[in-house]
């Protein structure tokens, strides 16, 4: 229901799809956008200076749609640097949306008939899965184990930390 409503508000995208980018646009105004491959659509963006924030570059491949932010492979939803490249040559970014989003297809999900399985009883049997034991042979260090990950622009930014410091 909540489709078909969006449907005939004349949407062609979910509401994830329609608000990351309404709320990306204002962070992406400012941007220094450059083009340097008027062919492929390969643009260099450099954010705008906040603080001790920003003065960051990025480069986007349009046509290969990939951001070095990865933000835009990851959700699939263009990025600040994608609407300020977009702003700059006057596209509209809906074309870089993924099909995922669109009403349309979403609307496919939910066509097919669902039945709930009442009783867990009747619930279908899996086979069994081989259990992962630790090795006990293999001794453990002392001390806290480092982080495997990589602290993006996001980490800091939820801690109120600058973007210079080193990942841990």
């Amino acid at each position: 229901m909540e489709i078909e409503k969006q449907a005939l508000e004349g949407e062609e995208f979910t509401k994830y799809a329609n608000n990351m980018p309404k709320l990306w646009k204002e962070r992406a105004t400012g941007y220094h956008v450059t083009r340097i491959d008027y062919n492929t659509w390969v643009f260099e963006v450099i954010t705008r200076n906040h603080g001790l924030k920003g003065g960051n570059k990025h480069v986007v491949l349009l046509q290969d749609r990939t951001c070095t932010c990865n933000k835009w492979q990851t959700y699939q939803v263009p990025c600040f640097h994608i609407l300020a490249c977009c702003a700059s040559v006057v596209l509209q970014y809906t074309r870089f949306v993924s099909e995922w989003y669109k009403l349309e297809n979403v609307k496919k999900v939910y066509l097919g008939k669902f039945h709930p399985i009442h009783d867990k009883k009747a619930w279908p049997l899996l086979g069994e899965f081989p259990r992962v034991v630790a090795n006990e042979d293999i001794p453990k260090k002392p001390g806290r184990r480092k982080l495997t990950r990589y602290k993006s622009e996001m980490d800091y930014q939820e801690k109120g930390k600058e973007t210079t410091s080193s990942a841990s």
